[in-house]
């Protein structure tokens, strides 16, 4: 699972979506808190940074 190899990286995720983050810990606090909305028991959506 990347949230826990945490093998990609903050350009491939740019490549792959075209939204920026400033540093690793941003991105995957974020694609966490996008785990818990798609599969666990967040209500809502979280925003990428804008």
């Amino acid at each position: 699972m990347v949230l826990k190899s945490r093998e990609l990286s903050i350009e491939d995720y740019e490549g792959l979506t075209g939204i920026e983050f400033d540093n690793e810990d941003s991105l995957y606090d974020y694609l966490g808190k996008m785990h818990d909305y798609l599969i666990g028991d967040r209500e809502e959506q979280p925003l990428p940074p804008g």
